[in-house]
């Protein structure tokens, strides 16, 4: 069987055009923009600006710019645009995470060094990942974080970068994770003609649920002094005892829950009268009922609320709080819902999840399951969330894409042709693995690698790459049948590959065939010819 390569330098077409002067950009932004810098790049540069939340690196020769545009009523939002001189006639935009408001420059760096002209925004606050309190008092903030600011982005961005270029955008694609995977979401169900191919990672689609549930979920864990309270090292042991478990239910003891919906998991193994339990990591039966609690689906009368976090997830950053909710949760209902800066939390119930269904904040939600507008012009859709994710749950990504399969078969489209959505085994929260082979090229992903500024070194391929994927499946129609997640030893693009694993389109799974464990070439996906799965060299 022939393979077809893409390669990051096969896709370098295009040529130098303006040179990067701040009169030149003057003429190209919106007349009622401000502008915040035009800036030479050198080749190999680092470039960050103040509202940045790093700086991007290894960026090749080009033209930074930033500006500002106003929105209603005093509202506003930055937006920082990367053009390289070697430009590749596409465009790419990346998003945000949580309730942040930063310019993404560490993944526009990442985006760029393909060659596309690569935008972000701010949305219209500044923010880490965490904070919601800027959305006190600020309905329009909300609505520019929600959908308006990244909208807004893209059709100015594109305006700049055919101006600049003079020539036509050939292909526009989108890639980011979290709350920057919702926005693409948003985009294509309610833009569709933003871009041609999008590359979903982890969305935070269901907000509307997800941040009451992460509320809920860690309010069950106050007060701290409570008896049923979980500890941080009773929470390592529930995601310990669930690799003891699970880990060999799928074959392979390699440290990797493959299918965590698939384990029979006995709870009670971690009761303190359980034989052998360690008294500082056992629970007691108040204790071992709140574990049951989190482990199973948030449901009020027969209805899925929220699915529950994947088995083996670390769920520290939900479950580990001491005075309120996490903030994930908490701070969209204090500032988005109630608009308030206290709430009594020993009141928290099901009924928030129904406020904040009404209110919808900022329309942020990205529950249009019917996207036969983005299917019918050609668009392609790569959606990925790790089995471990430990701040949104894995499954609500299978629900969204379950409900639109249900949309799109029922409007008459097979949603393989359009749309694949890939678990993948081991991975957190859009990055990150102990063991799991989770690397694949994605947005957000190199920024938590050592020496990778972009791309899969040693496999810069579409099987390998997921950029690469989604370019090859939107503009030559060559579908994603599988990826194959990469592990460098320490996490080091320098050092040697310890394993690779493809990792297979839902429902589809990766199953051990034979051989080394660690080469992809010795698995398979149900309908995939496994010698297709280039081996590691």
């Amino acid at each position: 069987m022939k393979t077809t390569f893409l390669t990051i330098a096969a896709l370098t077409i295009g040529t130098k055009a303006y040179e990067c002067r701040t009169d030149v950009f003057s003429g190209l932004i919106p007349s009622n923009a401000t502008l915040n810098y035009a800036t030479y790049i050198a080749e190999n540069g680092t470039f960050g600006d103040e509202w940045a939340a790093g700086n991007a690196t290894y960026l090749p020769e080009g033209c930074a710019v930033g500006f500002k545009v106003p929105t209603e009523n005093s509202s506003y939002f930055h937006v920082a645009l990367y053009l390289p001189y070697k430009w590749n006639n596409r465009f790419m935009t990346t998003g945000n995470g949580g309730y942040g408001g930063f310019t993404n420059w560490p993944v526009i760096g990442q985006l760029s060094q393909y060659g596309f002209a690569t935008v972000s925004t701010d949305t219209g606050h500044r923010s880490g990942h965490d904070g919601g309190r800027w959305a006190l008092n600020n309905p329009e903030g909300i609505i520019n974080w929600g959908w308006r600011a990244l909208h807004s982005t893209v059709l100015i961005a594109k305006d700049i970068v055919h101006q600049y270029y003079n020539h036509p955008i050939s292909y526009s694609y989108y890639a980011a994770c979290s709350t920057g995977g919702r926005q693409g979401l948003k985009e294509i169900q309610e833009f569709p003609d933003d871009f041609d191919g999008a590359l979903v990672g982890a969305p935070a689609w269901w907000m509307n649920h997800l941040s009451p549930y992460n509320a809920w979920l860690s309010n069950n864990n106050l007060p701290a002094n409570a008896s049923y309270h979980i500890t941080a090292q009773q929470i390592a042991a529930l995601a310990k005892e669930a690799m003891v478990q699970c880990d060999p239910q799928d074959g392979i003891i390699d440290n990797i829950i493959l299918d965590p919906k698939a384990c029979n998991f006995n709870i009670n193994a971690l009761s303190c009268s359980a034989a052998g339990s360690n008294a500082s990591m056992c629970f007691n039966d108040d204790q071992l009922k709140l574990a049951k609690t989190v482990v199973r689906d948030w449901v009020h009368n027969d209805e899925l609320i929220f699915p529950a976090y994947s088995l083996g997830a670390d769920l520290t950053p939900i479950l580990n709080v001491a005075d309120k909710p996490t903030p994930l949760g908490s701070d969209w209902i204090l500032y988005f819902l109630l608009n308030a800066t206290s709430y009594d939390w020993s009141k928290l119930n099901e009924s928030i999840v129904d406020l904040s269904d009404y209110i919808d904040p900022g329309n942020a939600q990205a529950d249009q399951y019917d996207i036969s507008a983005f299917a019918q012009k050609g668009g392609k859709l790569i959606h990925y969330h790790g089995y471990a994710d430990g701040i949104i749950p894995t499954e609500a990504s299978r629900v969204y894409r379950d409900r639109t399969s249900k949309a799109m078969t029922a409007a008459g489209y097979n949603i393989d042709d359009f749309y694949r959505f890939f678990y993948i085994p081991g991975m957190g929260h859009c990055s990150g693995g102990a063991y799991a082979p989770w690397y694949i090229g994605a947005a957000y992903q190199a920024k938590a690698m050592k020496n990778i500024p972009a791309g899969v070194p040693g496999y810069n391929d579409r099987y390998h790459d997921a950029v690469l994927a989604l370019i090859a499946w939107t503009e030559n129609g060559t579908p994603p049948d599988y990826l194959v997640g990469t592990k460098f030893e320490d996490d080091d693009g320098s050092k040697p590959v310890l394993r690779q694993r493809p990792i297979c389109p839902y429902p589809q799974k990766a199953t051990y065939v034979s051989g080394d464990v660690n080469l992809a070439s010795s698995w398979t996906c149900a309908s995939t010819n496994r010698e297709a799965i280039p081996p590691r060299s």
